[in-house]
């Protein structure tokens, strides 16, 4: 356990430094698979079958689909009819929000 400890420190001091968060992440998960004695091929292994992961996958399209509908000019005219129909209630947009999310998952839209 102290090890682990020790890794966040390392990450922590490495982001005091400033260094990218990305090369204090690297640094840290380096040191904690020797310390651990984990082969660093399982580690190769398991990142790609994370990367490769459905839900994954669908992030960066999930983020291309809400650029492409900003810069289209569709997003600004969704929000106000949104608005138009909750406008008027505190938290409305709050609430068609929490409001989808049973028919989401009900479609296999969310997990």
């Amino acid at each position: 356990m102290e090890v682990v400890g020790i890794t966040v420190a390392i990450i922590l001091i490495l982001m005091l430094l400033e260094c990218p968060i990305a090369l204090s992440f690297a640094v840290g998960t380096v040191i904690l698979v020797f310390s651990l004695g984990i082969e660093p091929h399982l580690l190769t292994m398991t990142m790609y079958w994370n990367m490769t992961s459905f839900v994954i996958v669908a992030v960066p399209f999930f983020m291309l689909c809400g650029n492409l509908m900003t810069d289209g000019g569709i997003s600004e005219p969704l929000f106000e009819f949104v608005d138009s129909i909750v406008g008027r209630i505190k938290g409305g947009m709050f609430a068609v929000v929490v409001g989808l999310m049973p028919s989401l998952v009900l479609s296999r839209a969310l997990p």
